[in-house]
C-alpha cells in the first residue's frame, strides 16, 4: 500500500488487493449505489469486478483510484482523480463507504488530501466534481473547500476550484465577498 497523501486524519492510498473484498462490497452495496447515483445496479460478479479492479490499479491510467484510510490505518472509503476527459482540470470524488465513520469530518479531510495532490503533487491548475442534488454532504463539502457552481443549474451540478482559490482560505473567501 502507497501513501499518495495524509494529514493528521486520513491517508490516501494506492489500491490495496488484501482490500478487494471490502472494495467488493462496497460497489455492490445498494444503499451506496442509491448515494452515489440515485438507482442501484444488478450484483456484479466477482470475476468482472476483478477485472476493474485491476483495471483501476495500472499505473498508466489517465486516472488515480485511492483508498481513503483513518489516521489509524482502518480502511473507510474510496476517492479518485480522474484526468481522462480533461488533462488540465481533473475530475475528484470520494465516497465515505463505512457509514460508521460519517459525520466525523473525514470527508472534509480527505478532500483536503486530494486537493493537496492535485494542487502540489501534481501540475492541476484547476479540479472540477459533480454533485447531484441529493447528495448534501458531499455538496456541503465541495462549497467548504471552495468550490463554485461552474454552470448551469443542471443535475448534476459541475462545480469548480481554481489552484488560486484553493490556496485562500474560505473563511476570507466569504468575509472579502460579503464586503464587497
Amino acid at each position: 500500500m502507497d501513501v499518495v497523501a495524509r494529514n493528521s486524519r486520513v491517508l490516501l492510498t494506492t489500491l490495496n488487493w488484501s482490500n478487494f473484498y471490502q472494495h467488493y462490497r462496497w460497489s455492490n452495496d445498494p444503499a451506496l449505489q442509491q448515494e452515489e447515483v440515485a438507482t442501484t445496479f444488478p450484483r456484479e460478479p466477482v470475476y468482472a469486478f476483478k477485472q476493474r479492479f485491476e483495471a483501476m490499479r495500472r499505473p498508466d491510467r489517465e486516472a488515480l483510484d485511492l483508498e481513503i484510510h483513518t489516521a489509524d490505518g482502518a480502511l473507510i472509503g474510496v476517492a479518485y482523480i480522474d484526468w481522462q476527459s480533461d488533462p488540465a482540470a481533473p475530475q475528484v470524488g470520494l465516497t465515505i463507504c463505512d457509514t460508521t465513520r460519517r459525520g466525523q469530518g473525514f470527508g472534509k479531510a480527505a478532500l483536503q488530501a486530494l486537493l493537496e495532490v492535485c494542487f502540489t503533487k501534481r501540475p492541476f491548475e484547476r479540479v472540477q466534481a459533480t454533485a447531484h442534488p441529493f447528495q448534501h454532504a458531499w455538496l456541503q463539502l465541495l462549497r467548504q473547500a471552495g468550490f463554485t457552481a461552474s454552470g448551469s443549474d443542471a443535475a448534476p451540478a459541475p462545480f469548480t476550484l481554481s489552484r488560486q482559490n484553493h490556496r485562500q482560505p474560505p473563511l476570507t473567501r466569504s468575509m472579502t465577498a460579503k464586503a464587497a
